[in-house]
């Protein structure tokens, strides 16, 4: 129990550092857009340990961070 309520308080504070990031930058909507990278760094993350041949190293987070900017939430 006390491992997994570290492991969501972490991942709150990211998310609450996510959402005042974008916030600044003029995300359209910081909290859908926090979630979402949350999510895809999370899922990199996790792929990347399991399968490591699928996403190379230093890959995942220029891919997350284009997503973002497609999206509108945050400079290249």
């Amino acid at each position: 129990p006390e491992v997994g309520q570290a492991y969501r308080d972490a991942l709150a504070r990211w998310r609450g550092r996510l959402i005042e990031a974008l916030t600044a930058a003029g995300a359209p909507d910081p909290i859908g857009l926090a979630l979402l990278a949350l999510l895809a760094a999370e899922g990199a993350w996790r792929v990347g340990h399991g399968a490591p041949s699928l996403i190379p190293p230093g890959d995942a987070l220029p891919t997350v961070r284009a997503l973002l900017h497609r999206l509108g939430g945050a400079p290249r």
